[in-house]
């Protein structure tokens, strides 16, 4: 999704598949994306994890590989079976994957 010209968010485009690997690794402070192009976020502060009957949310805000701030969130939607989401949110556009979640 991103921002249209008069600062209004535009329509989600359509999902496609994409089998990548998303790692959460708390002991380093980062987030690594293994998508096309790596992404990687290192996570400068963490944020509260929000939960009520619909959802929960952890939240941590990040500085991305080139250096522009982002906020990414893990959202658990609880009322679509505990469907994961991971959104990586700029101010002018906003990705999302829907994931599943593999533990080591």
């Amino acid at each position: 999704m991103e921002k249209e010209f008069k600062g209004k968010w535009g329509a989600w485009s359509d999902f496609k598949k994409a089998e990548i690997i998303i790692t959460l690794d708390t002991n380093k402070d980062r987030i690594m994306v293994n998508s096309q192009d790596l992404q990687l976020f290192k996570i400068v502060s963490y944020g509260e994890e929000i939960e009520d009957d619909k959802n929960r949310i952890v939240t941590f805000e990040c500085v991305d590989n080139d250096g522009g701030d982002c906020t990414i969130l893990i959202i658990t939607r609880k009322n679509q079976g505990n469907r994961m989401q991971f959104y990586i949110n700029y101010n002018d556009v906003k990705m999302v994957y829907n994931i599943s979640n593999y533990n080591k």
